[in-house]
């Protein structure tokens, strides 16, 4: 667990009594730090979703340069014949 989320925590579990206005103060940063991390979070899986898009079409052209339909047929079905065709072609 990150320090800051541990801090506030620890701050919750010790009992002591907090104002309102600290209550509110932690929930607020505690809301912003979610958001900030669901952001993130989004922004790397969109990263990754084009990245794993880009890579599945430059298999797909080279083996159509090399004219290999039967590879291009199975590449499509078979996830495992697909990574052995990213190792060959180092992608």
């Amino acid at each position: 667990m990150p320090k800051l989320l541990e801090h506030v925590e620890k701050g919750k579990q010790s009992g002591k009594r907090q104002s309102r206005q600290e209550q509110e103060g932690d929930y607020s940063m505690c809301v912003a730090i979610d958001e900030m991390v669901s952001e993130g979070e989004k922004r790397g899986e969109k990263r990754g979703e084009k990245r794993g898009t880009d890579k599945v079409n430059h298999l797909h052209a080279l083996l159509l340069e090399n004219n290999r339909m039967e590879d291009l047929k199975r590449a499509v079905a078979d996830a495992a014949f697909q990574r052995k065709l990213f190792k060959e072609f180092r992608l």
